[in-house]
């Protein structure tokens, strides 16, 4: 449900940068007998991702393939599916030598990372993004989803929270928190939404955008199921806020999830993914995150907008 999940932890290599790309540049060659012309290291987290040449590979840390195996059957079932482009994995393999976990590589798409995007037109993007969660939304589910076991994730998570950050906030940052998550938990009418095929991590850093085309690609669909629809809208209103919010909501196209509590959700999500930023920060040493993280609550208390991750800031 919108980042991070226990497999996730930041990449930071120092002065072994150049050694350490060439060690992946090497197993690339090895399991896939590709030539090589250039490689680069574009990101950490759930993967270790590199841009090499016009394809992208993405390597596990060295743990079950499950993710990467989950994300690459996901986008060969929606690639049909969806008018937008997904990728689709042309290597795969978790037996490749030398490497425990496992490798798949896809053709990059066109278009940069919204969040990369300074000035955009807002108005066709926020509709552009309707239509596509309607199209997703609209994908028949494949597995079948428990509320009761997303209701007790939820507590485990805050559980986490009162554990791991509630010493660094306030009286009124915990009574805010407890707030928050003790009101949602205990409401029934919170856990009888239709649940839809959401993306689960769907914000600026994993839609593409083309200056003449708008959206044009969608990507990491490694957390992607049966959930609630109100996840795929929240971060929109902390990224953009809510007039952008409401655009992709008239903009979007299902009857069967947009009850009266659609919105108190998406409000909800929106508040509650601020402290998967804050527990990154705290939990993976990661300070400036941390600091972030903190720095959005105190907005979100005073109902500002409270703006994505520390990396979504280059707007």
């Amino acid at each position: 449900m919108n980042r991070m999940n226990q497999n996730d932890s930041p990449d930071t290599f120092g002065n072994n940068t150049l050694q350490f790309i060439d060690t992946y540049k090497k197993i690339l060659e090895k399991c896939f007998q590709v030539h090589i012309s250039s490689i680069k290291f574009i990101g950490g987290g759930s993967y270790r991702v590199f841009e090499v040449d016009n394809l992208i590979f993405k390597f596990t840390h060295e743990g079950p393939a499950n993710f990467l195996e989950r994300e690459k059957d996901t986008c060969e079932l929606l690639k049909e599916k969806l008018s937008i482009s997904i990728p689709y994995f042309i290597y795969f393999s978790d037996t490749c030598p030398s490497f425990k976990g496992a490798v798949g590589g896809y053709k990059k798409l066109e278009g940069e990372s919204l969040y990369k995007i300074s000035t955009c037109n807002k108005m066709k993007t926020a509709h552009q993004i309707g239509q596509c969660l309607s199209e997703l939304h609209a994908v028949p589910l494949n597995e079948e989803f428990s509320h009761q076991r997303a209701r007790r994730e939820l507590l485990e998570f805050y559980k986490r929270i009162q554990k791991n950050a509630f010493h660094l906030l306030n009286k009124t940052e915990q009574q805010w928190t407890a707030s928050l998550f003790e009101n949602f938990l205990e409401d029934n009418k919170n856990w009888r939404f239709f649940p839809v095929f959401v993306h689960g991590d769907f914000d600026s850093s994993n839609i593409l955008y083309h200056p003449d085309k708008g959206v044009c690609g969608i990507i990491d669909f490694e957390e992607a199921g049966p959930g609630d629809p109100a996840w795929d809208f929240c971060t929109f209103l902390d990224e953009y806020g809510p007039d952008f919010l409401h655009i992709i909501l008239h903009s979007y196209n299902n009857d069967k999830v947009t009850d009266h509590l659609f919105l108190d959700r998406i409000s909800f999500h929106a508040k509650r993914i601020i402290f998967c930023e804050l527990l990154y920060g705290i939990e993976y040493n990661q300070p400036e995150h941390t600091k972030h993280g903190l720095i959005r609550l105190k907005k979100a208390i005073e109902n500002q907008i409270t703006g994505g991750w520390l990396y979504q800031q280059h707007r």
